[in-house]
């Protein structure tokens, strides 16, 4: 195998959806590795949340609202749920916030790339599911939002 091969291999291997490769002769060893980077538009995250009704639960701050005034907000994707841009900041939102939709409520980190994720819709937050630095999975229960009487 000559460089020019070995060039070949690598532009394949940057092209293909392989993140990746390793390859053993008698006389070398080659190893290839990328890492994918997934970043999506406002657009795709808003599609990509599961916005529906939350039936009532015994929890108190739950019992005074009518079911189809709750909006879960739910993760598109897995990564680590962060509740603020910095470690020990503010977080973006807190139990008894009122926000508007497209305002940011957390960020999912996705192999470094910081995910900012928008609130679906107009209202105030009920409930907090995940802890800041949890490892989430894909549609995990992030927070709950009252649509109800909101300015």
């Amino acid at each position: 195998m000559d460089k020019q091969d070995i060039k070949d291999l690598m532009q394949q291997f940057d092209r293909s959806s392989l993140t990746k490769f390793k390859f053993k002769n008698t006389d070398f060893e080659l190893s290839f590795t990328k890492e994918i980077n997934v970043d999506f538009s406002q657009a795709e995250l808003t599609k990509m949340m599961q916005v529906t009704p939350q039936s009532v639960a015994a929890n108190a701050d739950f019992e005074q609202a009518e079911p189809d005034n709750l909006v879960e907000v739910r993760s598109p994707m897995v990564g680590t749920f962060y509740a603020s841009g910095e470690e020990g900041g503010k977080p973006y939102v807190e139990i008894g916030d009122q926000i508007k939709a497209g305002q940011i409520v957390c960020i999912i980190d996705v192999m470094k790339t910081m995910n900012e994720i928008p609130a679906p819709v107009d209202g105030k937050v009920v409930s907090i599911h995940a802890e800041d630095g949890e490892l989430i999975e894909f549609d995990s229960l992030l927070m709950i939002l009252d649509t109800e009487n909101v300015s």
